[in-house]
């Protein structure tokens, strides 16, 4: 607040926040709630989802998608507020070079921006995807 030259408590409780690459968007997050604050043209402050289950990561995919962590499920989630928010979630299990199918167990998540590639961690292994975003 610039007029009484003070700090304003911008929302709680957030667990974590991260900018988007173009860095016009913040996305900060709690245990249950995803909220998106957008810095230009309009600065405003909106309302992304809820879960059930307690978000543990959350990262951008690009400026218009983010991948999160709930529970052993990885989402993706497009962050547009016309209409319905779609979301997917990825497969629980995932499968091998050599063919054989692993199931996630409480998986650790990485999204590396630069090569656009998806990092996971579960079981003692690290998996990474193609690229995934342009």
């Amino acid at each position: 607040n610039q007029e009484k030259k003070i700090l304003e408590n911008f929302y709680n409780p957030v667990k974590d926040f991260k900018i988007s690459p173009n860095g016009q968007k913040i996305l900060y997050y709690n245990d249950y709630e995803i909220l998106l604050y957008v810095l230009s043209p309009e600065t405003k402050k909106i309302f992304l989802n809820t879960f059930t289950e307690k978000i543990t990561d959350c990262f951008w995919l690009n400026s218009d998608y983010i991948i999160l962590k709930s529970k052993d499920k990885i989402k993706i989630s497009e962050i547009d507020k016309l209409g319905n928010i779609n979301i997917v979630d990825l497969p629980d299990k995932i499968s091998t070079i050599n063919g054989e199918l692993i199931d996630l167990k409480n998986p650790k998540i990485n999204f590396d921006t630069q090569f656009g590639k998806l990092y996971i961690f579960s079981d003692g292994q690290i998996f990474s995807s193609e690229k995934i975003t342009p």
